[in-house]
């Protein structure tokens, strides 16, 4: 019987032909799709293929969403990130000055 691994296409099937002439078949890991960014698609930098060999702080860049957005999309992020944490203290300072109609 054949073993179950081997009935399944989550390996793929690789065709080569042994030192002995014989035509065999290895069955290997498939590749990844290489990573994306989750907001434009592009494809990510510094994000290996092969992620799943190598240690968590080697798969993806070491800074704010690293191996979720492409850069250009981080600086975006963080710009409307920024730009809301600041326009609700804009408001408020310009509440607390004191009206021209209130002195008591």
């Amino acid at each position: 019987m054949v073993e179950g691994y081997k009935k399944s296409r989550s390996l793929a099937r690789k065709k080569y032909t042994s030192p002995s002439g014989d035509h065999r078949v290895r069955y290997d890991r498939r590749r990844s799709d290489p990573a994306a960014c989750g907001m434009c698609g592009a494809r990510l930098l510094g994000v290996p293929r092969d992620a799943v060999l190598l240690g968590k702080t080697q798969r993806r860049p070491e800074r704010p969403y690293g191996g979720v957005f492409c850069s250009p999309c981080t600086r975006e992020v963080l710009q409307k990130k920024a730009a809301s944490l600041r326009s609700p203290l804009i408001g408020e300072s310009s509440s607390d000055s004191p009206s021209e109609g209130s002195d008591a």
